[in-house]
């Protein structure tokens, strides 16, 4: 028997709490993933192995991170995200980032870019100071002891979480209010004194104190036309469970919106139909292609880009910034693209595709430079196109599949890319240590990120002419 176990009331794109508290502990638990690149060059120097083994390094916390996401559940999001972080490296990981993206979504209508685009800016920031911390403490405590430090600073994101349970929202009618307030005193102050009329700032008249309601409820009491009014100056209240929600569009830009969060035990048979479902849906194959493409790229590239640059006869000092170059492009397109997507949301999937195509042009292009200027301009490029595809996806996948599948989505897309991640070492393995050279491999991620921007725009004319149809 089903039933809702836990009940509570929080009010749509007022819960700036949950991206603050997301981005601070982002910046200590993505922290790994940031140095991969020196760990796999680190293992090769320190243990004289080939690239094939030394690779495994990285395939251990890939595989784990895109496992997590079959661990998910979307009723316990805030406790997840506190006992998660206390697990490995990557099975933690993969859990908060999913976690926290899908709390961002249910808790953000209009602003779901700038709320995960604040989340994952942080994730950028840890690629700032993650490979140089790596190679500070490994000067001084060897790379044992290096990584032994980093993983007891990721304990301090476990009372950061605690925070997650209760997020209070943020009520910005109190200042709007006092805003317009201002703003018509300055302006009947301003008219009445065109006709000679004395009107102190500080005592206004009765015409200017009785007009203020009328004026403000066009501007802060806006009523829904849909519900009945409550004959108060309080914004009206929509009160619906989760699932209505998720299915729900939003129309009145004013109007407070509220999502009841609650647990519910669905029988095993209605998960299986919507599972069922979801595999009958188009646009689930489509990203589960762009999905599994676009992690490849993001770990392979990151893993082996210092290792390539070394290639080049370029100091391991020097190609070290390339790892930061490359959490600078992460940053930029979360402070400049993903929020811009919030103003135009049909934009979302085509800039998508536009990403995997300048990702595809800059990893075709890095075999044919050689110096550190040229490979950092094309590192810039390729993490700027990563860090707008990471952010973006999720909100992708609940505007066309729904909120309620996106879990779901990331458990299959999870075990889609086991297969992948443990054939990564074999593939780094033969076109470094066997053909002696990383321009093929970038070669081929070239073309497979051009493949999946051809697939994502047949997609996008697919549902656009879809939805004209009457």
């Amino acid at each position: 028997m089903s039933g809702a176990v836990h009940l509570r009331r929080v009010t749509v794109d007022t819960c700036w709490s949950v991206p603050v508290l997301a981005a601070l502990m982002t910046l200590l638990v993505c922290m790994p993933s940031s140095y991969m690149g020196l760990v796999f060059v680190y293992v090769v120097e320190d243990y004289g192995v080939s690239r094939a083994l030394a690779s495994w390094t990285q395939t251990g916390l890939f595989v784990a991170v895109h496992l997590s996401g079959k661990s998910t559940d979307l009723t316990r999001l805030p406790g997840q995200c506190a006992a998660v972080l206390v697990s490995r490296d990557g099975l933690g990981m993969g859990m908060f980032l999913m976690s926290v993206s899908i709390y961002n979504i249910m808790l953000f209508e209009k602003y779901k870019g700038t709320a995960m685009s604040m989340t994952f800016l942080a994730w950028g920031i840890a690629g700032l100071y993650g490979p140089v911390l790596l190679y500070k403490l490994r000067e001084s405590y060897a790379l044992q002891g290096g990584l032994l430090i980093c993983g007891g600073l990721l304990l301090n994101s476990v009372p950061l979480a605690l925070l997650l349970n209760n997020p209070p929202g943020t009520d910005f009618s109190n200042l709007k209010y006092a805003i317009s307030n201002c703003l018509y005193r300055r302006t009947a102050v301003s008219a009445r004194s065109v006709k000679a009329t004395a009107l102190p700032l500080d005592e206004p008249s009765d015409l200017a104190v009785t007009s203020v309601p009328e004026k403000m409820q066009s501007e802060v009491d806006v009523h829904c036309q849909d519900l009945p009014a409550t004959g108060s100056l309080h914004r009206t209240d929509i009160e619906y469970t989760a699932t209505d929600r998720l299915g729900s569009k939003i129309e009145a830009e004013d109007c407070s919106v509220f999502v009841t969060t609650s647990q519910n035990g669905s029988p095993s048979r209605s998960r299986l139909q919507s599972l069922l479902e979801l595999l009958r849906t188009p646009a689930f194959y489509v990203f589960l292609a762009t999905t599994v493409v676009s992690e490849y790229s993001l770990v392979s590239i990151g893993t082996t880009i210092v290792d390539y640059a070394k290639d080049k006869v370029i100091e391991l000092s020097v190609a070290t910034q390339l790892m930061i170059f490359g959490a600078v492009g992460h940053i930029l397109a979360r402070l400049t693209i993903v929020p811009l997507s919030d103003c135009a949301k049909g934009s979302r999937l085509p800039m998508y595709a536009g990403a995997f195509a300048c990702e595809a042009v800059s990893a075709a292009a890095m075999p044919h430079v050689c110096s550190i200027a040229a490979l950092t301009v094309l590192r810039v490029l390729e993490s700027l196109a990563q860090g707008f595809i990471l952010s973006v996806r999720t909100i992708l996948l609940a505007q066309y599949l729904g909120i309620e599948r996106v879990a779901a989505c990331s458990g299959v897309f999870g075990l889609a890319m086991i297969p992948v991640s443990l054939s990564s070492p074999a593939i780094l393995g033969f076109f470094r240590d066997i053909i002696g050279s990383y321009d093929p491999f970038y070669h081929m991620m070239g073309a497979l990120n051009a493949t999946m921007a051809g697939l994502l725009f047949m997609f996008f004319l697919y549902d656009w002419r879809h939805a004209r149809k009457p």
